[in-house]
């Protein structure tokens, strides 16, 4: 069923199409149930389409080689997730689905009060701040990373699986093959106290792929590598990897100042 409509996508312009594909599954006491998988097609980058997603409950993806949660600890541990569009633009029953897996729904980011001293009387009132402040720092506005020190990543074991081993650009650092690697977004305050995900897609001539990229810095080095490799015959080396692999490098510069790249993304992280 090719329709993302049908499926509930239609708010998503980044989404081409769904297939649903069932099956009966049989449990072990002999009882059977349908199972459904359903696989989204989108226009570009997957990670477009994930960060233009209802909440922050379900920016949680599984690359070939790591496992990303981008909001984990309101999400698993807190059990909360922070509504991301407007709820004309969410269907009811999705609402539902969230509660009844026991969810609690925000639609404002709680304030951030300060904390409060006295005889005692207002320890509720302090441990209820303690915890809105805990919550609202999980949603401060601005630029965020995939591998930022506020996601949880883990790399996949890779046992028996065919695949390229990381390679390392003319600066020495880590060339992941993740698509997802370099992923970054900024969230922006809308009213008073909601939150909205701003993603940039770029897919530059050159690169062989798209990314998002919504760092003004990380824009520029791509604009850069794109005009010495690509726009300048005579330095143009002719392969899409090498700008690949350049703007790996200018990323792993940028955000080297989170202490998180060569933990994520070390040679042979995924093959441990």
């Amino acid at each position: 069923m090719p329709i993302a409509e049908e499926h509930g996508y239609g708010n998503l312009s980044s989404i081409s199409a769904v297939y649903s594909f069932t099956r009966r599954v049989v449990e072990g006491d002999g009882t059977g149930k349908e199972v459904e998988v359903e696989v989204i097609v989108v226009y570009n980058s997957p990670m477009e389409a994930i960060l233009t997603f209802h909440s922050t409950a379900v920016l949680n993806i599984i690359s070939y080689s790591h496992a990303y949660s981008l909001y984990p600890r309101v999400t698993f541990e807190n059990r909360l997730m922070l509504l991301l569009l407007p709820d004309r633009r969410i269907r009811p029953a999705v609402k539902e689905k969230y509660k009844d897996r026991g969810y609690t729904l925000l639609r404002h980011v709680p304030m951030l009060l300060p904390t409060l001293t006295g005889d005692g009387t207002g320890d509720v009132v302090a441990r209820q701040r303690a915890r809105d402040r805990s919550v609202a720092r999980c949603f401060l506005a601005g630029l965020r990373w995939i591998g930022d020190r506020h996601s949880w990543v883990l790399p996949l074991r890779a046992d028996g699986a065919a695949l390229l081993p990381p390679s390392h650009g003319e600066c020495g650092a880590t060339v992941s093959r993740d698509p997802c690697a370099v992923t970054t977004w900024e969230v922006v305050v809308e009213g008073a106290l909601e939150r909205r995900i701003r993603a940039e897609t770029l897919e530059p001539l050159g690169f062989g792929q798209s990314y998002i990229v919504t760092d003004p810095q990380l824009q520029s080095a791509m604009s850069l590598i794109h005009e010495l490799y690509v726009d300048v015959p005579w330095l143009a080396h002719g392969a899409t990897q090498y700008c690949h692999e350049e703007f790996m490098c200018w990323c792993k510069r940028m955000l080297e100042d989170e202490w998180m790249w060569e933990t994520w993304y070390s040679a042979g992280s995924a093959q441990s």
